[in-house]
């Protein structure tokens, strides 16, 4: 039984105690967002992210809390640089993807994920955020085909299964949606 509430104020003891420590910011600011407090998760993520700039694994955080905040432009802003090395963290390049297809950028989000299947062909998250822009675009086949090539690479990701059956309902195919 978790004690969301206590958790928030013993994090916060925490931060208080040693705001130095990033690792205190990033378990508080996911506890505010687990809270739907968008505002202090992405302030605590922030902190965080200042105090250890080189932190992939942090800024894909903030990216993607951002994101949720429904700051999807500034989330692509904060994770850019981190995509544009040599070797990004492929948590990095799928953060910046989905800020991007958040922001309405469909085609440079799919540039992206195209790049994190690269990275990272055996995971099959790059897959199933490509299918989830094609189902933006409305282009339920590719979108059904990269949710199929997702449960290949990982035949447990449920965002895969339930994006099948988005597109199958759209497409009227109950049937298939309790396959």
């Amino acid at each position: 039984r978790g004690d969301l509430r206590g958790a928030i104020a013993l994090g916060e003891r925490v931060v208080q105690q040693r705001p130095d420590m990033p690792l205190s910011l990033v378990h508080l600011a996911f506890l505010y967002n687990e809270a739907g407090d968008h505002r202090r998760a992405t302030a605590a993520i922030g902190r965080a992210l200042a105090l250890n700039p080189a932190a992939a694994d942090v800024a894909a955080l903030a990216g993607a809390y951002l994101t949720e905040a429904g700051r999807a432009d500034e989330a692509a802003a904060v994770l850019k640089p981190y995509v544009e090395g040599p070797q990004p963290d492929v948590d990095v390049v799928n953060a910046y993807g989905v800020a991007l297809a958040t922001a309405g950028h469909t085609r440079e989000a799919l540039d992206v994920f195209a790049r994190a299947r690269a990275t990272d062909p055996s995971s099959g998250l790059a897959d199933a955020n490509i299918a989830t822009v094609h189902l933006m675009q409305g282009d339920r086949d590719r979108a059904a085909a990269s949710f199929r090539a997702a449960l290949a690479a990982d035949p447990t990701l449920a965002r895969a299964y339930n994006g099948l059956g988005v597109v199958a309902a759209e497409q009227g195919d109950l049937a298939a949606t309790v396959d």
